[in-house]
């Protein structure tokens, strides 16, 4: 009993534990807690760099503002330089230009995409492509209505780019899109060549601008992407950069990645101007053959140690006939072609051969061969350009060999030197060309439709709407002025030419571009001293002055013709003066304040003149009336002394009350020679309104600058004079 007793008494053995059960709904809760978590994380982190100013894109195209009736847009460089790498290279560029909606009345626009070789490169804005089909379009419909070209090719821009462009822009009432890419596929932003194998593909591009534009992929990329430290390689240009990343052989994969992302791009305009109703047409695009050796190197043939002996033998024997001009020089050539034909060299070479034996459309054909072949494809091949013709025919698109047409215009049916001014930049006359071609190509759909484009339009896709184009004569075109006639209407000038020169001798001189073409670095050298020797000597100490001082261009490129002018101005060449402002005033952005800068120093030149007063001078004076008020209302002003130019017109415009408004307070920051004219334009409106005492007042503090104190004491007297000749009330 007292065991028991015990046993009853001990401690008992614990309970098991009673186990908990969680809801299926609360596991379900914790799940997603988990798996929410990092995307919470990534949330919070991406609104952090937000918040610090990264993410996102500024737009290429820049809404400004409306004026009441008009919205305004403008080209915006920081939203093209976000297709490059900024942070390792140079960025490409595109011209500057605003325009607005609703378009004027009676203006057909057209819109224009590319790279630089639609762009107009290297020719400035009033001599560019662009600039000869708006004269030319305008001329053949005598008044009935008004071109507008707008070119929106970016240097270095491969097609991706060019697309996006066009989906900014495509609800801005074009009534017509050019296309013109191909040339940048490789090495342009968003080149094949340019990305990461994974961008290679067209949803490869568009993922990794899409994951691009994110704040958190922006910051990590200021964390780890450091820039050249040296600042020479920061400052190469994109050739320079590219050079070393090595050869694309013909066979490359590479290659074939081009022309998928090509034609899906070029399918994307397509469809997007056909969604609209807008004719697009695509061009091939024409390069230099027959002036351009091959940049890049030939891949190194792979061969058995006695074939490459003689292969090497031949090669050598080859290149001293070519340059001896030997008359066996082709079967050389065939003999080592015949060993190893993948020599993009060796079919340069063997076209000159076949030139200089007579045999052009052999040499064409090799010239092509070596362009195709060329291992730093900077050129666009056949197979770009049989792209385009795919796409034109697959979309209905409006078909313009371009290239058919350059070589149709060139001798013995290749394209060199006379209508290009480097390996895929037009000159002047090719410009003018590309115009004429464009024309006709309007012409043809629109004068005479042919039948073929009526079985055409049958199935498929449906057919581009030629037919809102506007009837375009092919018997107005022919009465047309010579292209070189429009080039002297348009600015066609000396120091023009030497700055496109300049820009080709710069280009040539890269080490590889100099190695690969000396004879291409030898011409762009000759120009430049040819157009120098040919200036006086003050012009060309005006032209040292725009190449070497940077102060001048800031954060662009200051027309050369404006520097030369100014010179000239200052000099008291005022009609020198007059006609070098009237081109530069073409060639910068219509609404900017360079443009109300020439527009006065124009209209400043012409009173000095004493040139009666024409339509032109009043056409200039209500432009810059415009172009003022519009920086006015959008802050186009940027310092202190930028309202003085509006002021200054308001004064020649004979609105004192509005130039007094102006210049009253951008006066105190007026200094030296270029402050005097807003001291003159101030008190001559102060005179006119009757307040002679301020007048005298600003004369006689204007005394105190040496640059204006014989100016100020001079009108100072006879303001005096003119006081003392009044009779007393």
């Amino acid at each position: 009993m007292v065991v028991e007793a015990n046993l009853m008494d001990s401690p008992s053995e614990p309970a098991a534990p009673t186990p908990v059960t969680i809801s299926r709904r609360r596991r379900w809760l914790f799940r997603a807690v988990c798996a929410a978590l990092p995307v919470v994380a990534l949330v919070a982190a991406e609104g952090l760099c937000r918040w610090a100013g990264y993410g996102g894109y500024p737009p290429a195209i820049l809404r400004v503002g409306s004026d009441g009736t008009r919205t305004w847009y403008t080209t915006h460089r920081p939203g093209v330089d976000t297709y490059f790498h900024q942070r390792l290279s140079l960025t490409g560029g595109v011209r500057a230009f605003t325009f607005r909606t609703p378009k004027p009345p009676q203006t057909f626009r057209v819109f224009m995409f590319g790279g630089s070789a639609m762009q107009g490169y290297p020719q400035p804005l009033n001599l560019t492509n662009g600039a000869f089909l708006e004269a030319m379009l305008s001329d053949a419909w005598s008044g009935e209505r008004r071109a507008e070209v707008l070119n929106f090719g970016a240097t270095a821009m491969a097609s991706f780019p060019a697309a996006c462009f066009l989906d900014e822009t495509i609800d801005l009432q074009p009534d017509l899109v050019i296309v013109m890419s191909g040339n940048n596929e490789f090495y342009g932003a968003f080149g094949v060549a340019s990305l990461h194998r994974f961008g290679t593909t067209p949803w490869g591009m568009r993922l990794t601008r899409w994951m691009r534009q994110w704040g958190l992929a922006q910051w990590l990329d200021t964390l780890l992407v450091t820039p050249p430290a040296d600042e020479r390689v920061r400052r190469q240009t994109l050739m320079e950069r590219v050079v070393a990343v090595g050869q694309i052989a013909a066979d490359d994969p590479l290659r074939a990645a081009a022309d998928r992302a090509l034609e899906a791009n070029l399918r994307q305009m397509a469809r997007r101007c056909r969604a609209r109703g807008v004719p697009l047409i695509l061009c091939t695009l024409p390069t230099n053959e027959r002036g351009m050796a091959p940049i890049g190197a030939d891949v190194e043939p792979k061969l058995p140690a006695a074939q490459r002996a003689e292969f090497d033998a031949l090669r050598a024997r080859a290149e001293q006939e070519v340059r001896d001009g030997v008359a066996g020089a082709a079967d050389t050539l065939r003999r080592a072609l015949a060993i190893d034909s993948g020599s993009a060299g060796l079919h340069f070479l063997l076209a000159q051969a076949l030139r200089a034996a007579g045999d052009p459309d052999g040499a064409r054909r090799c010239f092509i061969e070596a362009r195709d072949r060329d291992t730093m494809p900077w050129r666009a091949s056949s197979r770009i350009n049989d792209v385009v013709r795919r796409v034109a025919a697959d979309e209905s698109a409006i078909f313009c060999d371009m290239e058919a047409a350059f070589r149709a215009a060139s001798p013995d049916g290749t394209i060199g030197w006379e209508l290009m001014d480097d390996h895929v930049h037009m000159s002047l006359r090719g410009q003018a060309l590309f115009a004429q071609v464009i024309a006709r190509t309007i012409a043809d759909r629109t004068d005479a439709p042919t039948s073929a484009d009526a079985r055409r339009s049958e199935g498929g896709p449906p057919a581009a709407p030629h037919s809102i184009l506007p009837r375009l004569s092919h018997e107005a075109l022919h009465k047309l002025p010579a292209w070189d006639e429009y080039a002297r209407r348009l600015g066609r000038n000396e120091f023009d030419a030497y700055c496109a020169a300049s820009r080709m001798r710069t280009l040539f001189d890269i080490p590889f571009m100099a190695r690969a073409n000396p004879e291409a670095q030898a011409r762009a050298a000759q120009r430049c001293d040819e157009l120098l020797a040919a200036m006086s000597e003050a012009d060309r100490a005006a032209v040292r002055q725009w190449k070497d001082d940077p102060a001048l261009h800031v954060s662009n490129h200051r027309p050369i013709t404006m520097v030369v002018a100014y010179q000239r101005m200052l000099a008291g060449d005022v009609g020198g003066a007059a006609e070098l402002f009237a081109i530069a005033r073409r060639s910068v952005t219509n609404v900017s304040l360079w443009r109300l800068q020439l527009d006065w120093c124009w209209l400043h030149c012409r009173q000095r003149l004493a040139a009666p007063q024409a339509e032109e001078d009043r056409a200039v004076l209500a432009d810059a009336i415009e172009v003022g008020e519009l920086l006015r209302r959008f802050g186009g002003f940027h310092d202190a002394l930028g309202p003085s130019y509006l002021g200054m017109v308001y004064n020649m415009a004979g609105d004192h009350a509005a130039a007094i408004q102006l210049l009253d307070d951008a006066v105190r920051y007026a200094r030296g020679v270029e402050g005097w004219p807003v001291v003159v334009a101030l008190a001559d409106s102060l005179v006119r309104t009757g307040q002679a005492g301020r007048a005298r007042l600003l004369l006689e503090l204007a005394q105190r600058d040496p640059a204006m104190r014989a100016g100020a004491a001079q009108l100072l007297s006879r303001l005096n004079s003119a006081a003392a000749s009044q009779p007393a009330p």
